[in-house]
């Protein structure tokens, strides 16, 4: 009795350890990678890039490309990636590498245009926005996340680009009066109260929303100048009469705490303009600001500021000739 008790208790056993086993390898089929316990991990695929709804330079552009980054969930198998090139060749997006996400929503961001950005390094999400041409190379556009999430239940891609950078564009007119042909070699912009913030260079991570405080960083300068003495407006002057509109640059967003104060050095003497806060109140990502300015016989007048979104119907960045008041 004993000893068939026994048996039976070894019968019992074994098929527990069957069952242990079976269950193990039932498990390892439906979880075949290292991958921290997430569900399966699958490649993205990137459907659509858009800039305000309307698709961007780089649908239309050959060869073309945006930087994607993929910062979170992450594994040793799946680790982060950063700058990963996706270019459009005419018919659809393709990815230099596969970024790949499981179960939990992934934490992707991109930019464009791809290579024309420096990050702080090879792992970062983190660049440098200092005032510079207004050029399609250096009209910076990002996306902080996809439109939809992104997992391994919908791997597809899509975002909508906004531009990093404020927009601010000089039209100065010389007047009639004007004894000269007005040759201006210096412009320069500041709070008119000193101390106030103003930025040149700010530092800007593409991983953080606008809305986020720590989006945006950097000190804050006395102001700006710019020197125009080899610029034609600088050499041959501007002619009574004309207008000049080449000098558009871009700027780090920022908002003002007071007026703003411009300092324009004209045929070697200078003039001071002051444009009133409520007038300019900030240079808003995404929006182009137009100074007007006149140059007469008895000194320089500012006629207006136009502050509106840059036009998304032609080449972002680029200015539509607004006439909004």
């Amino acid at each position: 009795m004993f000893l068939r008790k026994q048996r039976k208790m070894k019968h019992i056993l074994a098929n527990m350890m069957m069952a242990i086993v079976l269950i193990a390898c039932s498990n390892g089929g439906m979880d075949p990678v290292d991958n921290g316990g997430e569900d399966e991990y699958v490649p993205v695929r990137v459907e659509t890039v858009a800039d305000n709804g309307v698709e961007t330079r780089a649908v239309a552009l050959s060869n073309a490309s945006i930087g994607i980054f993929r910062t979170a969930p992450y594994t040793a198998t799946f680790p982060q990636q950063y700058d990963v090139q996706c270019t459009h060749d005419g018919t659809g997006w393709s990815l230099a590498d596969k970024l790949y996400v499981g179960g939990t929503d992934a934490s992707l961001h991109v930019y464009y245009p791809y290579g024309k950005v420096t990050f702080n390094g090879d792992n970062s999400t983190v660049t440098a926005l200092t005032v510079k041409d207004n050029t399609a190379d250096n009209d910076f556009c990002y996306a902080d996340a996809p439109l939809a999430a992104v997992n391994n239940r919908n791997p597809v891609a899509s975002f909508l680009l906004k531009h990093a950078y404020a927009g601010v564009k000089f039209s100065i007119a010389c007047h009639s009066t004007y004894p000269l042909k007005c040759k201006l070699t210096k412009i320069v912009m500041k709070p008119a109260t000193s101390g106030k913030t103003f930025y040149v260079e700010r530092s800007m991570d593409i991983s953080k929303s606008a809305a986020d405080a720590g989006q945006l960083g950097g000190s804050t300068a006395s102001g700006w100048t710019l020197d125009t003495s080899a610029l034609a407006m600088g050499t041959a002057g501007i002619a009574q009469g004309s207008t000049d509109v080449s000098i558009s640059k871009l700027f780090p967003p920022q908002d003002f705490e007071d007026n703003t104060q411009l300092i324009l050095t004209i045929d070697g003497s200078e003039y001071s303009v002051t444009i009133p806060y409520e007038t300019l109140k900030a240079l808003k990502a995404g929006y182009l600001s137009t100074i007007f300015l006149e140059v007469k016989g008895t000194g320089v007048d500012i006629s207006g500021v136009k502050v509106y979104p840059w036009d998304t119907s032609v080449v972002p960045g680029g200015d539509n000739d607004a006439t909004l008041d």
